[in-house]
């Protein structure tokens, strides 16, 4: 109910639809690709606000699109933010269902309420998320396992960052289908304990579902992940009592002495959420007959369950240390809207890991049966006053609870709303004769005449929008077939170009691999021309350097020539002096003197010496016997290389020799 009963409440009678243009739908994605909260948005979404002058504002479903908000409001700075998850089915009759949506209703409420922002007619809300699931209702899907996720979200608006309940507000409501959990089967998860970090304590915020204890999870949960562990057992106090997993409700299994099975979690003390699928365990653990025969009776494929003791009661990690050790410890695992069950491998405590049961399908026994018992009433194939129906007469209900309203007075409304009258409607009266509402239901009925015409006048309208709809609708199928003719031709167009491109993409290949064996080879020409070009530069280099050398060994043997000419020249010259002999026939270009020597009594008699300057050698030639000491004294002269000693002694040789030849005479 609103916070100022003069102001207006939600009302659905006021609901004003704006669909998304035909061509504008979007192509909703093959289902085996569904994730949950990845898959994208649906068509349309649902808003309504809050204004402290005006109150509620008109309901509008309209195609979805971005919020704009002030950067004042409230919610970007204060954390004023209420939100919920449900799921929408579709039963074995094709229609749509929510699963125990007042409960999602009524915590929003109390959430709503716990952070002060304005106050909302509960059951006119749930009235227009059900108008919104009918409108985009082409998204929910017939197999099982999946379904459309429904998110209503409530914020405060108001435009000033003064620190103080939020008067203004926004209802707003987002949907997106959703997969199978563990599409592959059920994969256990492992737990990281933690008490250093708390998610909820005493006279906190843990048992309402507000954004704010969500964001302080995140990092916990990254360092967990960074060591191996996917998610958070968070435990609190210094006796480190258990209250929930990550952000789901937890239970463990634990076998009985007498052969039952306690299924116990955490009780609800204000730190824990309490969440719709914890009730719904609760409640099938409570109602469990091991009887075959009965239909509350819980089983899988292969067993039945024994006899559940559902607790609600304060443990520790201790505890689960000692249950395990005494191996009573059977199943552990996580409840939520997400995976309904998620089973615990492993729970990481003190440096160690707590191992619990394995099963072959990856989930115990106990938790796939009630597991598979709640997927059952979700999907529609067991009958539940948990599993929500509606049909498209809704909002027809809704308006002529309205006019109901209007026409009964107000003195003997007694406080009833729209929708309460609009529920009398649909169930056809109250409890009984005597009662409120089939008092209230009588008095609709006697007053029915006051506004029937407005009634056939909105029935007309309904129908002209339903054929339009169905005009709409048959169109549709038609543009859809031509569209679905002209993509075949489009399609065979595009394959025959396709076989076309592989073709000439094959010619294409094989075209670039000859230029490329090409290139291979032009490149391995081109190394073995640089290569031998880099050997001819070296073998040139040499070249170039020997001639270098030679050409200095030349300077050097030519400036040690002319010395020796010189000092030949010399030397001949002392030796022409010292014998008296003269120079003849002297050969420069082969460095050859030579001394000749005629005696001028014997003229017949030559002496020659010849000087080998290039090698230093000397040579006697005469045309009489050599003087007998000559080739001693020549021998000493090329070894000692002593020229003027020598020449002295081969002066003393021919005056001892001449003398010799005077005696003799």
């Amino acid at each position: 109910m609103s916070n100022n009963p003069a102001l207006p409440d939600i009302d659905p009678s006021k609901l004003t639809i704006t669909r998304v243009e035909p061509h504008a739908l979007k192509t909703i994605p093959p289902p085996e690709t569904w994730v949950f909260g990845q898959s994208g948005s649906t068509d349309h979404m649902l808003v309504i606000e809050h204004d402290p002058e005006t109150g509620w504002s008109a309901p509008i479903i309209k195609p979805y699109s971005p919020l704009t908000l002030d950067p004042a409001s409230s919610v970007f700075h204060y954390a004023t933010a209420v939100f919920e998850g449900m799921k929408a089915f579709r039963g074995p009759d094709g229609k749509p269902t929510l699963f125990r949506p007042e409960m999602n209703m009524e915590r929003f409420e109390k959430s709503a309420e716990r952070i002060a922002l304005p106050t909302f007619n509960k059951d006119a809300l749930l009235t227009l998320i059900k108008q919104l699931v009918l409108v985009d209702e082409r998204w929910i899907p017939s197999r099982t396992g999946y379904s459309m996720y429904v998110r209503p979200v409530y914020i405060g608006t108001r435009p000033t960052v003064g620190v103080q309940a939020s008067t203004h507000g926004m209802i707003f409501v987002i949907m997106s289908p959703t997969g199978p959990y563990f599409p592959t089967g059920f994969k256990p998860i492992s737990l990281m304990a933690r008490h250093d970090y708390v998610r909820a304590w005493p006279g906190g915020t843990g048992e309402y579902k507000l954004a704010l204890n969500y964001a302080p999870t995140f990092k916990p949960q990254q360092e967990a992940a960074n060591q191996g562990y996917q998610q958070i057992l968070w435990l609190l106090g210094d006796e480190r009592r258990v209250t929930e997993v990550g952000q789901m409700n937890f239970f463990v299994v634990l076998r009985r002495g007498d052969g039952g099975i306690d299924l116990i979690t955490p009780a609800l003390d204000g730190t824990i959420l309490p969440g719709v699928t914890r009730d719904c365990i609760l409640s099938l653990g409570k109602t469990h007959v091991p009887d075959a025969s009965s239909p509350s009776s819980l089983s899988t494929s292969t067993r039945l369950i024994p006899q559940l003791h559902p607790q609600e009661r304060t443990f520790t990690i201790s505890d689960i240390v000692s249950w395990l050790e005494q191996g009573v410890l059977l199943e552990a695992f996580g409840t939520g809207t997400a995976s309904i069950i998620c089973p615990v491998s492993k729970i990481g405590w003190e440096g160690k890991d707590l191992v619990l049961p394995e099963y072959e399908e990856g989930v115990g026994p106990v938790s796939k049966a009630l597991w598979e018992r709640i997927v059952e009433i979700q999907e529609g194939r067991r009958e539940s006053e948990w599993s929500s129906k509606f049909e498209h007469t809704l909002i027809l209900f809704a308006t002529l609870g309205h006019y109901l309203s209007r026409a009964i007075p107000q003195d003997r409304m007694n406080g009833y709303q729209p929708f309460q009258l609009t529920t009398i409607l649909q169930n056809g009266g109250g409890g009984g004769a005597g009662t409120p509402l089939d008092t209230r239901y009588s008095e609709c009925i006697a007053v029915q005449g006051t506004f029937m015409m407005a009634l056939q006048n909105h029935i007309a309208k309904a129908k002209e929008e339903i054929k339009a709809r169905k005009e709409t609708h048959t169109k549709r199928q038609q543009e859809d077939e031509e569209r679905k003719k002209e993509m075949e031709r489009e399609i065979e167009e595009c394959a025959a170009k396709e076989v076309k491109m592989i073709e000439q993409v094959k010619r294409e290949r094989a075209e670039v691999a000859e230029l490329e064996a090409h290139v291979l080879s032009l490149e391995k020409q081109q190394a073995n021309t640089t290569e031998n070009f880099h050997r001819k530069e070296e073998e040139i280099e040499e070249l170039k350097k020997d001639i270098f050398r030679r050409k200095g060994v030349l300077s050097r043997d030519k400036e040690v020539l002319e010395t020796h000419a010189r000092r030949t020249a010399r030397e001949a010259k002392e030796l022409q002096d010292a014998l008296g002999w003269t120079i003849e026939g002297v050969q420069k270009d082969m460095l050859l003197f030579r001394f000749t020597h005629i005696d001028p009594a014997e003229p017949e008699k030559e002496f020659n010496i010849v000087l080998d300057v290039s090698s230093r050698t000397y040579r006697v030639t005469s045309s009489t016997p050599l003087l007998g000491t000559l080739p001693t004294l020549l021998e000493e002269l090329n070894e000692t290389r002593q020229f003027y000693a020598f020449v002295r002694r081969l002066r003393e040789a021919f005056r001892v020799q001449a003398e010799e030849e005077r005696r003799y005479k």
